[in-house]
């Protein structure tokens, strides 16, 4: 689909791993330094890591696989490729386990979706790119998991004021802190927002957006 003249959004697909990943390294980079270690973000293991989560992702076969969207800036071009930058990345699915987080698993899993993963380029921030992907995302979660409508969650770091505030923009609720998240053995402070029936922010959010029409129950 197109979004307005310039921004196209579609189903991310195996080949598109290597440059999604390096996308959420650049985020990594820019957003999360004083918050993770520097060795880990610049650790080439690191990419490695997040392209093969992608990999799987993209190719899960069934039901469980998760919705994972991607827009390109059609008026902008990669120099190396000549093909339309990679403007912004977002997945959503059925709530992941968080062993031990007793926050997390407050949540009735079974109906509680979870977006798994949301960055914008440092080249298409402030466009909008990443509102209309986000509602594009969860509108197509909407139909993918029609037992996950009840509750929406999303997890972000304390200090990540940015992702923060675009969730709030959203009217998601702070519903805690979760204070030992765990990555490589080191913990750090999380704050998880929810919102509550899906179908009605979907109706919210559509009103103020360029997306498409979604069939709502």
């Amino acid at each position: 689909m197109t979004v307005g003249t310039n921004i196209s959004i579609r189903q991310a697909e195996a080949a598109d791993a290597s440059g999604v990943a390096q996308l959420m390294i650049d985020n990594y980079k820019i957003g999360y330094r004083g918050q993770l270690p520097d060795d880990y973000i610049e650790s080439p293991k690191l990419y490695y890591k997040l392209m093969e989560q992608r990999h799987s992702y993209y190719t899960m076969q069934g039901d469980a696989r998760p919705v994972c969207l991607l827009a390109h800036m059609m008026n902008l071009r990669d120099v190396t490729t000549d093909k339309p930058v990679l403007a912004a990345m977002c997945e959503a699915g059925p709530l992941r386990e968080y062993p031990g987080q007793e926050l997390i698993e407050s949540y009735n899993a079974s109906e509680t979706l979870e977006v798994w993963t949301n960055y914008v380029s440092t080249k298409a921030q402030g466009q909008g790119i990443g509102r209309e992907l986000f509602v594009e995302t969860l509108a197509a979660a909407y139909e993918r998991f029609p037992s996950c409508r009840g509750t929406i969650v999303v997890l972000t770091f304390v200090g990540n004021t940015a992702g923060r505030r675009f969730y709030e923009k959203f009217g998601g609720r702070l519903a805690g802190i979760i204070p030992n998240y765990t990555i490589d053995g080191k913990h750090y402070r999380v704050a998880c927002y929810e919102w509550h029936n899906l179908g009605y922010w979907l109706r919210q959010w559509k009103e103020k957006s360029n997306t498409r029409n979604v069939c709502l129950e």
